[in-house]
């Protein structure tokens, strides 16, 4: 065995000698790196090693898996219990989400380490990597195409999707808890990273001393199954939000019935664009189908940050027939999408853990609309891939709620276009010792917000949520309404 550099073995010794009454010496070695986040942008020192499991764990001398696993130390003097954070996806590799994680998590970095595992089929590292086309969840690719598509990636694949569930990855989380020397944690999970987190609250829990969920997949929750109608309810609050501000309403009237007058008119006829690409400047075409437009909505109705430009997209493609804003942001979103997200842990995950729990028709609930822009877009693709794709058989108890007195914040963002408040109050029903936060005009993801990211440290520094000030929240204002490219009313 080679010697670890010298910079590796006087980190593991001053990791030993930190004054921390329940920190171990790590067993992996720790090197100085630097986390460099999706798209390049973005860079933070830490401590990076690798963790290698079997990728099968009923056959322990099987062929194994490399995890990356950074931690990224506290700025002051540290609390032994670190910040697990957990991405979302299911697909993204936490060690590339580290902006978003420590936008969530400036406050209690002060305080305490945080902990990046890339997931089981995410990362550098993965196993699970193949080349998927990114129109694959369009109802434009032909059945046919999209069957010989997966067929094309499995081939490619040097793991098995078999082994590759949140589950697996609950087992990988607390080995590396065991590995870096920690006793106990505090999680944060993201969207996705909300299910392992539960997961792992059922698993270990004398091993979490808190939890914050931010945008909640309550374990009972079908992925895809009312992913449409959820949507549909998010551009609803949107467009509301439009219609209630006098400059936005004045700007772009009755923004539904323009949407829906794009959406019909895609439908006959798909619109070809020409147009330079957003990131490279090449020339290219972009046929914009129906289907193409209203999944760029969704994703613009997923964002924060984007979702103000949704009415002059809608009203400009309307009534101007200028759709190549549209076709642009599909073409940049596609590509980031595709370098955010490994799609054969998603599908490994979503049709071992979802598809097989899909009712012949989703559930009426009485705070969703009956109908949607996306019609059964997710459905009928994951259907379709998931007939195809290896995976494991989950049994009906994973998805049971997850009951726990772990003191617990749940977030939620009024107009999130997939997992809505409602189901943060799901999973609050049986966690008994529970906070649940919804942030008025938000999408996806509200954790890194306002006052959310100190309102997170305290809950971790106080084990407690009962005397939590949330007053704050109310002043966390959403994205203002764009009434041209230039911005929104001053």
């Amino acid at each position: 065995m080679k010697p670890l550099p010298a910079s590796a073995f006087l980190l593991a010794i001053a990791l030993a000698c930190t004054p921390r009454s329940d920190r171990r010496a790590p067993t992996i070695p720790l090197r100085d790196c630097q986390l460099v986040g999706q798209g390049g942008h973005g860079r933070i020192q830490a401590h990076c090693g690798t963790l290698q499991v079997p990728e099968d764990r009923s056959r322990p001398d099987g062929p194994k898996i490399d995890l990356k696993v950074a931690v990224i130390s506290a700025r002051g003097v540290a609390d032994p219990t670190p910040v697990f954070f957990l991405a979302g996806g299911p697909g993204q590799a936490a060690t590339e989400q580290h902006l978003g994680a420590m936008g969530a998590l400036s406050s209690a970095q002060r305080e305490r380490d945080v902990v990046l595992i890339d997931q089981r089929g995410t990362g550098a590292l993965s196993a699970l990597r193949c080349d998927l086309p990114k129109d694959l969840d369009e109802e434009a690719m032909s059945e046919q195409a999209r069957l010989a598509a997966v067929d094309a990636c499995l081939k490619q694949l040097r793991g098995d999707p078999r082994h590759y569930t949140t589950l697996d990855a609950v087992r990988d989380l607390d080995a590396a808890r065991e590995a870096l020397g920690y006793s106990r944690v505090h999680l944060v999970g993201v969207s996705y990273g909300t299910r392992v987190a539960l997961a792992y609250l059922r698993a270990y829990p004398d091993r979490v001393k808190t939890a914050v969920l931010d945008g909640v997949v309550p374990m009972p929750m079908v992925v895809g199954e009312q992913m449409g109608l959820t949507a549909q309810r998010a551009l609803d609050l949107d467009l509301q939000r439009c219609a209630s501000t006098p400059a936005c309403a004045a700007r772009f009237p009755d923004l539904p019935a323009s949407m829906q007058r794009v959406l019909d008119r895609l439908a006959r006829a798909p619109e070809r664009v020409k147009l330079r690409h957003p990131t490279t400047g090449s020339p290219t075409e972009v046929t914009l189908t129906r289907e193409r437009f209203a999944m760029t909505v969704f994703d613009y109705s997923y964002m924060p940050e984007l979702v103000g430009l949704l009415p002059l997209f809608i009203h400009g493609s309307d009534s101007n027939n200028d759709y190549s804003p549209v076709a642009a942001q599909s073409l940049y979103l596609a590509e980031q999408m595709e370098n955010a997200v490994s799609r054969p842990l998603h599908f490994s995950v979503v049709c071992a853990e979802d598809a097989p729990f899909f009712a012949k028709e989703p559930p009426a609930l009485p705070w969703l609309p009956k109908t949607s822009y996306l019609g059964d877009l997710h459905r009928d693709t994951y259907r379709s891939v998931c007939a195809r794709w290896p995976h494991a058989t989950v049994d009906a108890s994973f998805k049971e709620p997850v009951r726990s007195d772990v003191p617990t914040l749940l977030l939620s963002g009024e107009a999130d276009p997939v997992t809505p408040p409602e189901f943060g109050e799901e999973a609050k029903r049986t966690l008994t010792h529970s906070l649940h936060l919804v942030v008025k005009g938000h999408g996806h993801n509200v954790s890194p917000r306002g006052c959310l990211p100190s309102l997170i440290a305290k809950v971790q520094r106080d084990a407690a949520v009962d005397q939590l000030d949330t007053a704050c929240v109310a002043d966390i204002a959403p994205a203002p309404m764009f009434l041209d490219f230039l911005g929104h009313e001053p």
